[in-house]
């Protein structure tokens, strides 16, 4: 036996589609948005320390904390179960970037390009 359909039931669930599409690609314009300019200081540390210039890494890594928390909450909320991983790579940029001794240039590189990925990935 099929289910009777209605008329009725395919344009509400095309509106209820339609809503669900809206809400997709704002939740995705403001993961864009706060997310940009995280992944924007990541790449350039990334490059200076590449460079051999860990203390300009160091230094452009002084703006990531205040760009972390504006995002944290919408990174938190597009990254579901995945969050772990990305919180495990802000622990460790946080660790390898603020503590009283410089960052190796290994260190300062795995912990940039290790955060960068996961990131980049909630993008698409």
């Amino acid at each position: 036996r099929r289910p009777i359909t209605f008329a009725w039931a395919s344009p509400a669930r095309t509106a209820a589609n339609v809503a669900k599409t809206a809400a997709d690609v704002t939740g995705n314009e403001s993961l864009k948005a706060v997310l940009t300019p995280v992944i924007k200081v990541l790449n350039t540390t990334e490059t200076q320390v590449k460079a051999d210039n860990v203390a300009a890494a160091t230094n452009t890594m002084k703006t990531f904390q205040g760009l972390w928390e504006k995002a944290q909450p919408v990174v938190k909320l597009a990254a579901g179960s995945n969050y772990g991983i990305i919180d495990k790579g802000v622990k460790l940029i946080t660790t390898v970037f603020g503590g009283e001794t410089a960052p190796t240039k290994d260190n300062a590189l795995s912990a940039v390009t290790g955060l960068i990925g996961p990131l980049k990935a909630l993008l698409g």
